[in-house]
Order: C-alpha cells, then sequence, then structure tokens
C-alpha cells in the first residue's frame, strides 16, 4: 500500500451469516484467483503487492500449413503503484502462485519468473487512478490460478455502505488471508501527503497491510468490485483502507483491444468496438484466443 498500515494483519476474520458464499466456494472459485506480484533477487523477494486473475485463455498462432504455437494467456489487475515499483527496479519481476487442497488449505507454491522467453509478461497502467492490468504469456498452463467473475459496471452504482466485502490479498507477501469487512463510505477524495488525489475512493473498515496492495475486493456473491489502493490510520477510529472501483479498471482498459474482453461488463451507455463477439471472459473453461482465420472453441484441459 502506498502509506503502510501495521497491526492486526495476519487475523483471519469469521464470516458473517450476510455472505452469499459458502466456505467451499470462497475455496474453490475466489482463493485461487490470487498471485503476489513480486520483486526478486536470486529468488528471494524484495517486496511487491497482490494481483488478481480476472480472465485465462489459450494462445494459437499459426506459422505454416502444419505448425502452429500455443501460448496461455492470462489477465490479473493489480494496482499501478505494484507495477510501477517493480518496473522502476533494477531486479527481476516475478508472480508467486498458491495450490490449496478442497478445505483451502495451501499445499504448495512457485514462482514465476519473467524471463522473457517461456515466460512474458507485460503491464498497462494509470499513476493517477493506481488502476492496472498485468498480462502474461505463458508456454506452459498455470494451472493453480483461477479467474474470478467481475462486477459489471452499471452494478457498481448499487454499492453501499454498510455492505460486507471480502479482501484477498497478501499481507507482507507471506501468504494469501482472506479478511472480511464493510464498505464505510463511497466516492471519498482524500489527501495523500498532503496533496488531494484526482480521483475518488470508497473506504473500506477492514484489517490489511502492505503486501495487500492490489489485492480484490469482492461482494456477498463473490464478484470483484475493485482493489486495494492504500491504506491510512486514524487515531480515533482505527484502520481504514481505500478501494479503487472496478469502474477505474474499466477505463483503463476501455480504450485498448483489451477491451474486447470485457465489453458486455461495460455501461451500455459507453459502447465499444460494436460488432465483436468473443466467448466470456470470466468462467471456470479456458476459451481459446486464435489468430484471424482460426475459430474460437472452448479450452478442455
Amino acid at each position: 500500500m502506498k502509506k503502510i498500515v501495521l497491526a492486526s494483519a495476519l487475523v483471519l476474520f469469521a464470516f458473517s451469516s450476510t455472505l452469499a458464499l459458502t466456505p467451499e466456494q470462497i475455496c474453490n472459485t475466489i482463493l485461487p484467483s490470487q498471485v503476489n506480484v513480486e520483486m526478486i533477487s536470486n529468488d528471494k523477494s524484495l517486496g511487491g503487492g497482490s494481483g488478481i486473475c480476472i480472465y485465462a485463455a489459450t494462445e494459437v498462432s499459426h506459422l505454416g500449413p502444419r505448425a502452429l504455437t500455443i501460448r496461455y494467456l492470462y489477465l490479473f489487475s493489480t494496482a499501478a503503484h505494484v507495477i510501477d515499483e517493480s518496473l522502476n527496479s533494477p531486479r527481476s519481476f516475478a508472480l508467486r502462485v498458491f495450490a490449496y487442497d478442497e478445505r483451502g488449505k495451501r499445499t504448495g507454491e512457485r514462482l514465476i519468473k519473467n524471463d522473457g522467453c517461456d515466460v512474458f509478461m507485460e503491464f498497462l497502467f494509470n499513476r493517477e487512478t493506481d488502476a492496472a492490468l498485468l498480462v502474461v504469456h505463458s508456454k506452459t498452463m498455470i494451472p493453480e490460478v483461477r479467474p474470478v467473475e467481475l462486477l459489471r459496471e452499471i452494478d457498481l452504482e448499487k454499492l453501499m455502505v454498510g455492505q460486507r466485502v471480502m479482501l484477498l490479498g497478501s499481507p507482507m507477501l507471506v501468504a494469501p488471508i482472506l479478511c472480511e469487512g464493510m464498505i464505510a463510505q463511497l466516492n471519498i477524495r482524500h489527501t495523500y501527503d498532503g496533496d488531494f488525489t484526482p480521483w475518488e475512493i470508497d473506504l473500506l473498515s477492514i484489517n490489511a497491510a502492505p503486501g495487500d496492495s492490489g489485492g480484490g475486493i469482492f461482494n456477498e456473491e463473490g464478484k470483484l468490485i475493485g482493489f486495494l489502493s492504500l491504506g491510512f490510520s486514524q487515531d480515533f477510529h482505527g484502520f481504514v483502507i481505500g478501494m479503487i472501483n472496478m469502474r477505474e479498471w474499466y477505463n483503463l482498459v476501455r480504450e485498448t483491444h483489451w477491451s474486447l474482453l470485457f465489453e458486455e461488463l461495460f455501461d451500455p451507455v459507453k459502447e465499444v468496438n460494436e460488432g465483436v463477439e468473443l466467448p466470456p471472459s470470466n468462467t471456470n473453461e479456458i476459451p481459446e484466443i486464435a489468430s484471424d482465420e482460426d475459430i474460437m472453441k472452448p479450452y478442455e484441459p
């Protein structure tokens, strides 16, 4: 986070009965979406934040009548300052992914490095709004990671103060931790280092720590509604964190070719790329992204 929030970082809250998801659904749908976005040196983590998988597909390219290449595409939402800090560092960049059993217990982890060959990563981010897109092209599948469902842009207007939410991040980059809290206030233009931010944030009453930046904020139905941007403390009211809702992220990708994958989630009054049809962007099945002459079909592992 841009400002450090200390204390109670690793507390796992019991889920309120207001949540519509069962523990089994949380373990199978939300937990596998999280990754650590880390700066590394000699395989040792030197800082970073969190990311949430929002899309997965295969990429097929024809090199000739009998030759083709297959890569796997993964898209992650995260915070721009996490990406920015990594790009401005001479250190290597990597993702840490985690495996779980049916109860959500972590059973393993591995580091996926951005080597430019077997794995190639690219970035799209806006420093002003702190929204970022991380794109990963890999020669091999990343089976530990599953995409989550995003809340439609038009439904972001229905968020309410007092609504229960969940944060999935990785405090201190130790391990993914799921916490529960609530929306404390909406559309606040706050000060940061003495200056007003150029955008509005939603405030959450929830525990967070460094390493949670870019972590996903989910509603009661398990849909991604935003990501953690920054945190600050108030002597009279404990800890509060700022959430950038998905509207800023939609605005980031709206004018790019990645908008083709998410246009069904955009506000209907902001139509883009009319007439282009693509498979749903958030499913457990992995659709195939092919070249122009190829036919798109579901990928079955």
